[in-house]
């Protein structure tokens, strides 16, 4: 007969469960639905927009008028032009404003300005190049004067600009602008201003050469 020992076996221990395997890297992540989204949510938010940035130079804009394109319109015209100083920058505001008085010059046949030689024309205000009837030619100036003709009264018409020159001023208080140099486009009155001199006198003192001087007309705007 088997005696039962009182000696008692050693408890096994259990064997843990292996862990769990760790997420694969390459794992997908899930994305938001783009159709689904929340104004709220942080993902909805706009990314910052870049504006450019346009750097405007000094040495050229293309909305103002440069002193290499002053008279690039009329660059063809001759400097021996008389009155080339009409297409200047520096006299634009001017001439929008006031008559310049101009002289006709000796013409050839044919043309209405034939006619007028050594008699008087003003500039047409406020566009000096442009007549009722639309543009002038090329290198013309619209120009009004008074009909020598039975049809009398003001007529206005273009005259090419080497058939014309510029009027000094002859007297005193009459009021004048510089066609050339550095107060090209200042108008002064004449304190001395007579037709045997070369040279004319202001009220402020200043002197200029009666060839650098154009006569203002009474017509203004």
């Amino acid at each position: 007969m088997l005696r039962q020992s009182y000696i008692q076996r050693p408890t096994r221990a259990r064997t843990p469960p292996p862990s769990p395997p760790p997420p694969s890297q390459s794992a997908s992540v899930p994305h938001p639905d783009p159709w689904s989204l929340d104004p709220s949510d942080e993902l909805f938010e706009e990314a910052p927009s870049i504006v450019p940035v346009i750097q405007v130079t000094l040495e050229y804009d293309p909305w103002r008028v440069n002193p290499d394109d002053e008279g690039e319109k009329h660059s063809d015209i001759p400097d021996s032009s008389p009155t080339r100083f009409l297409c200047s920058s520096r006299l634009s505001s001017l001439l929008a404003r006031c008559q310049l008085v101009l002289r006709v010059l000796p013409a050839p046949s044919g043309t209405w300005y034939q006619n007028y030689y050594d008699r008087l024309v003003r500039t047409r205000v406020p566009d000096p190049f442009l007549l009722t009837s639309g543009p002038v030619a090329h290198g013309n100036v619209a120009v009004t004067y008074i009909s020598r003709t039975r049809n009398t009264g003001q007529k206005e018409d273009e005259i090419p600009m080497c058939y014309i020159s510029a009027e000094p001023p002859t007297g005193s208080g009459k009021r004048f602008v510089v066609i050339c140099g550095d107060d090209m486009g200042t108008v002064y009155i004449t304190k001395v201003a007579k037709r045997n001199e070369a040279i004319i006198t202001t009220k402020e003192g200043k002197k200029f050469p009666r060839a650098h001087t154009c006569l203002l007309g009474d017509g203004t705007m």
